[in-house]
């Protein structure tokens, strides 16, 4: 469904202004990278490469990702750039529809809901599956901090 900023008209025969007209005729922008050009949909924003990109497309077209996963499958070692080229594309494109330009969330916040979350449901199907969610995610978080986090250090 496309929203237009014409005037909405009642049975009644009044007309009022669309509620989504302050946000399509580029009114009170959100980011800041954005003040110049059109206004953002609330899914849209600027990356690091200064190119519009939408939300939707957070796990597409990742060149470095590509490589490391070619790279894990082959049986060679990552390349000592690679995880830090990989979490700068993942802090990139973290973001939050918002109004006027979807809003950078660090990757280190929106981690904690969705493993929460996730426990939750692996909990739902018993008490085997929970302790052993709990349990792997204790040892996820240990190989997390060892493997990627020293990347991040140097």
């Amino acid at each position: 469904m496309v929203m237009d900023d014409r005037p909405l008209v009642y049975a009644t025969g009044e007309e009022e202004e669309s509620p989504f007209a302050p946000w399509m005729e580029g009114g009170d922008q959100g980011p800041e990278e954005d003040r110049d050009g059109p206004s953002l949909c609330c899914c849209q924003y600027v990356n690091a490469k200064g190119e519009r990109s939408h939300v939707c497309a957070f796990l597409c077209d990742c060149e470095a990702v590509d490589r490391a996963a070619d790279a894990i499958v082959a049986g060679r070692p990552l390349d000592p750039g690679a995880v830090p080229e990989i979490w700068g594309v993942l802090e990139d494109r973290c973001r939050v529809p918002w109004r006027g330009g979807a809003r950078r969330v660090a990757p280190e916040v929106a981690a904690a809901p969705a493993m929460v979350a996730a426990l939750f449901f692996v909990s739902s199907f018993g008490e085997v599956p929970m302790a052993l969610a709990h349990v792997a995610a204790g040892i996820g978080i240990l190989l997390f901090q060892r493997k990627i986090l020293r990347y991040m250090a140097n």
